[in-house]
C-alpha cells in the first residue's frame, strides 16, 4: 500500500513549516558518505541537525550500551579521520554541529540526549532522531536483535522520541570524502540520491505533522531503500515507498560452519 502523501512530497521538497531539531546516528561511523549526505540534505531543507557517531564502524551491537574507558582514542578511526590519542568525544574540525563518540550507537544516543545537545546545541529532546542510512539492509524477524542501526533508534525510543531507522541496499561503506557530483553515467551519487530519498520521507512526515510530534509517542519506523544504480544506470534512482508487513518470504538468520578451517561464519 502507497502513502499518497509521501509520493506527493517528493515531487517538490518545500521548507517545512518549522524545522525540526533532528538528532542523527548511526553503526558506520560518524565519517560515513551517507549520513554526511543526509545531514547535507536535511539542513537544506532547513532543518537544525546534529551528528554524534562512532569513529569507526560498530555494525551488530544491537542495543547493547557500552561507554568508552578511556578518555582517549586508543586506535585510528575508519579512514583516519580520527587518530589515536584524540579525545574519545570530539567534534569534526570543520563542523561544530559533526560530533564522534566512541561507544556503541544506542551510547551515542545517549551522550548526545545527555551531554551533547543540551550543553552545545541549546536542546536536549530533538523532535526526531534519525539512525542511517546504513550500508546493508536491516531485514529478518529479528533484526533489532543485531544491528546497531536499529539499536540506536530504540534508545531513542525509550526515552519518548520519534526515532527513523535507514538502511540502503548499496552495502559498502565509503567516506564522504568519496562522494562524486556525478557518477560515470552522469548521475548523482548512489549516497546522495539515497540522503535524498530519506530526507524526503522525512520532510513529508513532518509536513503531515504540521507542528505536532511527527510520530505517536513509542513509536519508530525501520526502511530499507533499495539498491541505487545510479554507478551505472537510472534503472532505480527514484524508487516510490511501500508500506510492507514481514509475512512470506522472509530471511533469517544462521551459523555458517567451514570444515576447513573449524570456524563458524554468519550467514
Amino acid at each position: 500500500m502507497r502513502s499518497s502523501f509521501l509520493l506527493a512530497a517528493f515531487a517538490a521538497f518545500t521548507p517545512a513549516i518549522k524545522g525540526l531539531n533532528v538528532l542523527i546516528t548511526n553503526d558506520d561511523g560518524f565519517g560515513v558518505a551517507n549520513i554526511r549526505e543526509l545531514y547535507k540534505q536535511m539542513t537544506g531543507l532547513g532543518h537544525n541537525c546534529y551528528i554524534v557517531a562512532s569513529p569507526s564502524a560498530l555494525s551488530s551491537t544491537s542495543d547493547q550500551t557500552m561507554f568508552t574507558t578511556s578518555p582517549k582514542l586508543l586506535i585510528d578511526g575508519d579512514w583516519g579521520l580520527t587518530k589515536a590519542g584524540a579525545p574519545s568525544l570530539g567534534t569534526d574540525p570543520h563542523d561544530g554541529h559533526i560530533w564522534y563518540y566512541n561507544g556503541t550507537p544506542a551510547a551515542q544516543v545517549f551522550i548526545a540526549l545527555d551531554y551533547v545537545l543540551p550543553k552545545f546545541a541549546g536542546f536536549s529532546q530533538p523532535d526526531l532522531v534519525i539512525s542511517g542510512p546504513n550500508f546493508g539492509w536491516n531485514l529478518g524477524p529479528f533484526v533489532y536483535t543485531m544491528t546497531g542501526n536499529l539499536g540506536a533508534s530504540y534508545a531513542a525510543i525509550e526515552r519518548g522520541i520519534p526515532a527513523i531507522s535507514f538502511a540502503s541496499g548499496n552495502n559498502v561503506p565509503e567516506p564522504y570524502y568519496w562522494v562524486n557530483t556525478t557518477t560515470e553515467a552522469g548521475l548523482e551519487d548512489p549516497s546522495t540520491i539515497t540522503a535524498r530519498l530519506a530526507a524526503g520521507l522525512v520532510q513529508a512526515l513532518a509536513d503531515k505533522a504540521s507542528g505536532s510530534r511527527v510520530m505517536p509517542k513509542g513509536y519508530g519506523m525501520s526502511v530499507n531503500l533499495p539498491y541505487i544504480t545510479s554507478y551505472k544506470d537510472d534503472q532505480c534512482t527514484n524508487p516510490p515507498f511501500v508500506l510492507a508487513r514481514m509475512v512470506t518470504n522472509i530471511t533469517d538468520d544462521k551459523a555458517v560452519f567451514d570444515s576447513s578451517t573449524g570456524l563458524f561464519t554468519y550467514g
